[in-house]
């Protein structure tokens, strides 16, 4: 009894410590992936909101994309937090493989990782960021909870509008912005930043509480 109380002891020593340093530097980690199809052909049609949000970020720092697991990413700090924003180069449709291969390399949790997508159950440039949510007949994010295998993951999804009478969803959400969009897209992509920057130091409600439904 007493020599197997002592392994336990000493087992519980050498473990508890390792287990508190994965928690702990990882809750301090974050992933923002950014939805689109990759290629010069799609770079400003409206699927491709959430990617266009990464590249936002990525310039407004002055920071380089770099390649990795099918994706481009770059990497920065917000405080004592670090975080990773991933544009995938898949398809959209097979967005979900980048994704749980950056969740599974950094052991990020997935509350602390937000898909950022574009939505036409929404006015062009407006946010509305959420806990979890299901997919809403987004393909790429539909994707990227069958990889996960869950549906709880943070999501910001930013409007584009509904497709006019008798126009194809297809059509409609591979079409370029207009000029007036093109226009109004530096300011929705700064909020955008904004929300995303308020989930990573204050968590999603305070960012729901500052950023949904505002233009």
């Amino acid at each position: 009894g007493t020599q197997e109380q002592h392994m336990w002891c000493v087992v519980s020593k050498v473990q508890a410590p390792q287990r508190w340093y994965r928690t702990h530097t990882t809750s301090n980690r974050f992933l923002i992936v950014g939805l689109g199809n990759p290629g010069k052909k799609y770079e400003n049609t409206k699927h491709n909101m959430g990617a266009k949000a990464i590249e936002f970020m990525v310039k407004d720092r002055k920071l380089e994309f770099k390649e990795k697991f099918d994706s481009l990413f770059a990497e920065f700090s917000v405080g004592d937090k670090q975080v990773w924003v991933v544009k995938p180069q898949t398809f959209m449709n097979l967005s979900g493989m980048p994704f749980r291969k950056w969740t599974e390399s950094l052991n990020i949790p997935h509350t602390n990782c937000l898909i950022v997508y574009d939505t036409m159950h929404l006015d062009f440039g407006l946010l509305r960021i959420r806990e979890k949510g299901s997919s809403g007949g987004h393909n790429g994010v539909a994707n990227v909870h069958q990889q996960l295998k869950t549906e709880k993951i943070p999501q910001l999804r930013i409007g584009i509008g509904k497709p006019a009478e008798g126009e194809s969803i297809i059509q409609f959400v591979l079409e370029k912005f207009s000029q007036d969009q093109m226009n109004a897209l530096p300011a929705v992509m700064k909020r955008a930043n904004d929300c995303i920057l308020s989930f990573i130091s204050e968590g999603t409600d305070a960012a729901m509480n500052k950023h949904n439904n505002k233009k």
